[in-house]
């Protein structure tokens, strides 16, 4: 059946599906909304002409190998429309069957890229369109208003077809930087986590990780209100400000206490949005705290074996290193050993 699906699926990306068919991938799709998300590529295709399918599928080819093969290291910040560079295919096959290889690409992407996340989270989501950036990734968005927005690795931002028209409403998981464009008859909201955050024209970052148990907000420029599930009364922020709240996942007792506030050297950046400059910098973090961060960082995933490395304290900034040499750079400080095997790295004390 599976094979089935993928023909009509192809013939659709080719145009030349006939009517029988169409209806008999919409009765499927109907059946199986659980990959809708296949769908939603597959229609974002349509706007390929059919006469430059065949180098659309050997660019999409080319662009999936490259990134199957591409080493595990953080890589440049980039505009996330950027599309392969173009190289002239000599097409043999019929329409249908270069569908279907674009289809294989498509498909295979769409698994890692557009199929939701399975961390639960506690806010709605009405929205229907979804980005996400993977392990190790950071780039920038235009947002249907105007509004421009950075996501860091491991982040995922929603919001709703009507977004430009209505409500300029946004739920994110992760981190992002938002440079706001200005409308005050529509307010923009951002639900991240427990916290609420009400701007007009504004620039801030918005961190909200899942699995952190603490929220931040930092306000570079504008204004912006602020609220939680536990203190719902809006917190106003000038420039210059951070912000830190307890997330859901904290402990209850912590989710008691009320967000707290803290002034940094306001500027036009901060060691809080650095990221966006392909900056980790990081002062008086736990080797625990940091090795969270190289993990989105690196695309990595690092096992501390000894309990007492956890606590130690580091300062620095990365920039172009690997992580093997940011590993190095940090035993310079604390002596320890480490071990990988592809993502997976193991640290104990040394000695």
């Amino acid at each position: 059946m599976e094979e089935r699906i993928d023909l009509l699926l192809a013939r659709k990306i080719s145009g030349e599906a006939t009517e029988a068919e169409l209806q008999e991938l919409q009765q499927w799709l109907k059946d199986h909304p659980e990959d809708g998300f296949v769908m939603e590529v597959v229609n974002a295709t349509q706007s390929v002409p059919p006469a430059n399918s065949g180098e659309w599928a050997g660019n999409s080819w080319a662009a999936l190998e490259a990134a199957m093969n591409a080493p595990e290291t953080a890589p440049e910040a980039t505009p996330a429309d950027t599309l392969p560079p173009t190289g002239k295919v000599t097409r043999f096959f019929p329409r249908w069957m270069i569908a279907a290889a674009v289809l294989a690409a498509v498909v295979i992407a769409a698994t890692f890229i557009f199929r939701p996340s399975p961390i639960k989270n506690n806010i709605p989501h009405p929205e229907s369109n979804t980005i996400v950036m993977r392990k190790g990734a950071r780039s920038s968005v235009q947002l249907p208003d105007g509004t421009t927005v950075w996501l860091n690795s491991s982040s995922r931002l929603s919001y709703g077809d009507g977004f430009a028209h209505g409500k300029r409403e946004v739920f994110l998981q992760g981190e992002a930087f938002f440079t706001v464009s200005q409308q005050e008859q529509q307010p923009f909201i951002v639900h991240a986590g427990n916290m609420t955050v009400q701007v007009l024209g504004t620039t801030f970052n918005v961190k909200a990780y899942t699995e952190d148990q603490q929220l931040e907000l930092v306000l570079l420029s504008g204004k912006v209100a602020v609220a939680t599930t536990r203190q719902p009364e809006p917190l106003q922020l000038v420039p210059g400000q951070k912000v830190t709240a307890w997330s859901a996942t904290a402990p209850d007792s912590l989710q008691q206490q009320p967000m707290t506030v803290a002034a940094f050297a306001n500027g036009n950046s901060c060691d809080e949005t650095a990221w966006i400059h392909n900056q980790l910098i990081f002062k008086n973090k736990t080797f625990a705290a940091l090795s969270k961060e190289m993990e989105r960082w690196y695309n990595v995933n690092i096992h501390i074996q000894d309990a007492s490395l956890e606590k130690e304290l580091f300062n620095g900034v990365f920039q172009k290193e690997n992580v093997t040499e940011a590993l190095k750079a940090l035993q310079i400080a604390t002596p320890f050993t480490f071990y990988q095997s592809g993502s997976e790295i193991y640290i104990k004390k040394a000695g």
